[in-house]
């Protein structure tokens, strides 16, 4: 079993897996794989293959 401290020292866990959870979204805690399935429909993988094989993907960066 991994550790459940999340990268703010809190111990969290996803609902849906039991890794540790780092994004809270209507009061569910998420690990980044499950949150990007949710929002995304596709995996963290999935999401960079489509990065890396499409070049006419346009990345929109914004300034913080």
């Amino acid at each position: 079993m991994s550790n459940k401290i999340n990268i703010f020292g809190d111990i969290r866990v996803c609902w849906n897996c039991s890794d540790p959870a780092d994004v809270v979204e209507a009061n569910k805690d998420y690990c980044v794989e499950c949150w990007t399935q949710l929002k995304n429909g596709k995996s963290i993988e999935d999401l960079g293959k489509e990065v890396l094989d499409n070049d006419s993907l346009i990345l929109n960066v914004v300034k913080p």
